[in-house]
């Protein structure tokens, strides 16, 4: 059976084999990319391969990180971020240009989906999702 770090290990696998230009979602910085690196780290002493889990970038044996940053203004006030540094790539969140370019009553992902493109997301309740993994295109 695979585990979490097989699953890790082959995601990092897929980011280099498709060698994008450019990873982008909906607050992959300030949670997706820390907390895949944060389970990367904290399952390391289990599985030694997954020290090289960071090496999701360009270079070889170049780490990458996420770092804090803080950035303040007078239109957006104080503001603590993430930004997971991937040499070789683009990082493109779209919630902070959301944030920056839109005004909005709310910027979750349902919000900004039906506002742009009239469609929300479609949530699975947690009990049902290995059923859909496992089975055919028409069950999903």
């Amino acid at each position: 059976s695979e585990t979490e770090s097989d699953l890790l290990l082959k995601w990092r696998d897929f980011v280099q084999a498709c060698d994008a230009d450019i990873i982008t979602g909906y607050n992959t910085q300030n949670f997706d990319m820390p907390y895949l690196m944060d389970r990367a780290a904290t399952l390391k002493a289990k599985c030694k391969a997954l020290g090289r889990f960071p090496e999701l970038g360009r270079m070889r044996n170049v780490l990458s990180k996420v770092k804090e940053t803080s950035f303040s203004s007078a239109q957006y006030g104080n503001r603590d971020n993430k930004e997971t540094i991937i040499e070789g790539r683009v990082m493109f969140d779209l919630l902070p240009y959301m944030f920056r370019n839109h005004k909005l009553s709310s910027y979750s992902l349902n919000s900004v989906s039906a506002e742009f493109l009239g469609q929300q997301k479609e949530d699975v309740h947690h009990s049902i999702i290995s059923d859909l993994q496992n089975g055919s295109d028409a069950d999903r």
